[in-house]
């Protein structure tokens, strides 16, 4: 299983102002936003995760930024809580829409979770056996997993749906990012032999 995930953005309309002659006229838009930032990131939870991906503001140095923009990774473990961090959301655009400023929300994509079902797991069943026979496994993961999938999708409609069937590394998203090169050819193997039974070639 894994938690859901999605993209939603945060706009912040404030005022420029030049920076030195008139600083008080103007309406920060970064300054603010800093504040929204860490208000939504200090109320996670293990299964509400909201963290801050990419950020753009202001014009230049010495202009009070009118303008500043977020979007945020969101990662739910289930609907409910995808409901909890909406009521965040929400309650960030009425907290902080005044005083000259004005706090935009939007969804930008959303994935369901994707969660344990009967069906999906014989699959994963039929996929050990022949994994087995081709001198290999695959692990179980008993806690949902936080990354995202196009399985989430699949899973949602109902669809008997296995996941995470490439092969082993370490270090994503980072510069230390590897893959383990034996358990390319290990994997192909197992799922090619899982295919071939399944759909009976």
């Amino acid at each position: 299983s894994r938690y859901g995930n999605a993209v939603y953005k945060v706009t912040v309309l404030g005022q420029s102002a030049h920076s030195a002659n008139s600083p008080d006229t103007g309406r920060n838009a970064i300054v603010l936003m800093s504040r929204i930032i860490s208000n939504l990131t200090e109320a996670n939870t293990p299964s509400a995760i909201i963290t801050p991906g990419i950020i753009s503001g202001g014009t230049s140095v010495n202009t009070v930024p009118e303008r500043a923009e977020v979007d945020f990774d969101i990662r739910a473990l289930s609907e409910d809580d995808f409901k909890d961090i909406d009521k965040r959301f929400t309650e960030i655009v009425h907290r902080y829409s005044s005083g000259g400023y004005r706090v935009e929300v939007s969804c930008e994509s959303k994935n369901p979770p994707f969660k344990k079902s009967d069906t999906s797991l014989e699959l994963f069943k039929q996929l050990n056996r022949s994994a087995s026979t081709a001198g290999s496994s695959f692990n179980l993961n008993t806690e949902a997993l936080r990354g995202g999938s196009d399985a989430n999708i699949i899973s949602a409609c109902g669809v008997p749906t296995l996941d995470g069937l490439g092969p082993y590394g370490e270090g994503a998203h980072t510069h230390e990012e590897f893959v383990f090169i034996p358990s390319i050819q290990e994997k192909v193997m197992s799922v090619s032999l899982f295919l071939a039974n399944h759909l009976k070639l």
